[in-house]
């Protein structure tokens, strides 16, 4: 799945039939992927500020200021 199609409906490339939509938290591991699903994603976003290393967090104020 693509973080463009988050919140559509996907199914099984073999058997046709449609997969469950993600319930659960991703987690992004780099900063290449975090980008992707903030400006890709056809949802929103919710962002666990407590659970991302202190690089990461600061980059993000540093983009959400802006």
């Amino acid at each position: 799945m693509r973080y463009e199609g988050l919140g559509k409906t996907f199914r099984c490339g073999q058997c046709q039939s449609e997969l469950e939509p993600v319930g659960e938290p991703v987690d992004v591991h780099n900063d290449l992927a975090f980008e992707a699903l903030i400006s890709h994603s056809a949802v929103p976003a919710l962002v666990d500020f407590g659970r991302l290393g202190v690089a990461l967090a600061k980059w993000w104020r540093r983009k959400c200021a802006r």
